[in-house]
């Protein structure tokens, strides 16, 4: 196993910011307000079920928890889970495949000890947030400043930051089960045991977001 060092939350929410399909929208001034915000609001989620387990979170809210053989993989992107909202019905989908190369990544760059269960908590949790969000009529990015994405003179159209919600989520997940780090993490692990990063790489590229964030 290859020693592995802690991320820091600002730089792995960073990273995450960077994926909104409207980040060249959001002023550098602003990056650390979505970050800080983001991370503070789904901490303190967590701490309202901190006596609670995942699977009691679960039951209590009448989820089904359902395993899928099949990789997940739909038009492209890779899903390891999801959380299904019907009228009749709550059910947070697992894909079984996708989670065992995520632990099988996961023994191999952070931690041998690692387990199946683990890996699923962490995908039960963050599913567990977006639950809340639905169920209390609060998602993270209505609760935050819109930003301006197109402007004309006097005309303007303002949007939301909707990547703040994946922040948030991430940081429920990280207070709610006490990870090292924000679970986004083996995301970056994933692409360097499919060889499409290298661990140096991540390293340059952790070096690039401090320095864009301003840190």
């Amino acid at each position: 196993m290859i020693e592995w060092t802690h991320v820091d939350d600002q730089l792995l929410a960073y990273g995450t910011l960077k994926n909104d399909l409207l980040f060249h929208k959001i002023p550098k001034e602003n990056y650390l307000y979505y970050i800080n915000e983001s991370l503070k609001l789904g901490k303190q989620k967590a701490k309202t079920y901190k006596h609670l387990s995942v699977e009691e979170l679960c039951q209590k809210n009448h989820i089904e928890i359902s395993y899928n053989k099949q990789s997940g993989k739909f038009y492209g992107v890779q899903f390891r889970a999801q959380i299904e909202l019907k009228k009749d019905y709550r059910k947070i989908i697992l894909y079984m495949d996708s989670l065992c190369e995520m632990l099988e990544a996961s023994q191999k760059y952070i931690d041998e000890q690692i387990t199946f269960e683990d890996i699923v908590q962490i995908h039960l949790a963050h599913e567990l947030f977006h639950f809340y969000e639905y169920i209390d009529q609060q998602p993270t990015n209505e609760r935050l400043d819109r930003i301006v994405r197109f402007h004309l003179g006097p005309i303007k159209l303002h949007s939301t930051v909707m990547s703040s919600c994946e922040i948030a989520a991430h940081a429920f997940a990280k207070e709610l089960l006490h990870l090292n780090d924000l679970p986004n993490v083996y995301d970056y692990i994933l692409l360097i045991h499919q060889k499409e990063m290298t661990i140096d790489g991540f390293q340059t590229l952790q070096e690039q977001w401090r320095r864009e964030i301003g840190e």
